[in-house]
């Protein structure tokens, strides 16, 4: 949640308090840690309950084959980008931002990139609006920060 989940969504003071509290339940966590079928079996018979949340997902690449010249990649995964943002080591002021898709994860990005200073935002999605499955308050309230919306893309 602390990396792909923008601190204007989630302010990380709100985050740790979650976490002090579920902490304080007596919940006990282990993290960076590998857990296969037969470790996960053993957790059964240790605890009266297991919850195995494996974090961030694995990057696909994405490489479409453009050569941009700047060295620099133009093209990433949302999740990347949001990662980017938070650790600071994203810079897209002045410049024109789009992102592909209709979850949460882009209007994410599409809403970072605006904060981060882009000259210009604008999500493209294959379908209509009704059939994003980003929550619908964070669509509108990315169309009121500015951020156009292009439906039925291809």
């Amino acid at each position: 949640m602390r990396t792909g989940i923008p601190t204007y969504r989630l302010p990380r003071e709100a985050l740790d308090r979650d976490i002090e509290r579920i902490l304080s339940l007596g919940i006990e966590t282990r993290l960076e840690s590998r857990i296969d079928q037969a470790r996960l079996e053993q957790l059964t018979h240790e605890f009266d309950a297991v919850l195995a949340a494996t974090g961030l997902q694995r990057l696909s690449s994405i490489d479409l084959g453009l050569d941009l010249g700047s060295g620099q990649n133009r093209v990433m995964q949302g999740i990347e980008f949001l990662d980017l943002a938070r650790r600071g080591e994203m810079d897209v002021s002045g410049e024109d931002v789009v992102v592909v898709g209709g979850g949460n994860t882009a209007i994410d990005a599409a809403r970072s990139a605006f904060r981060l200073g882009a000259a210009k935002v604008r999500i493209i999605y294959r379908r209509t609006r009704n059939e994003m499955p980003a929550i619908a308050e964070e669509v509108e309230d990315a169309i009121d920060e500015g951020i156009e919306i292009d439906f039925l893309v291809s």
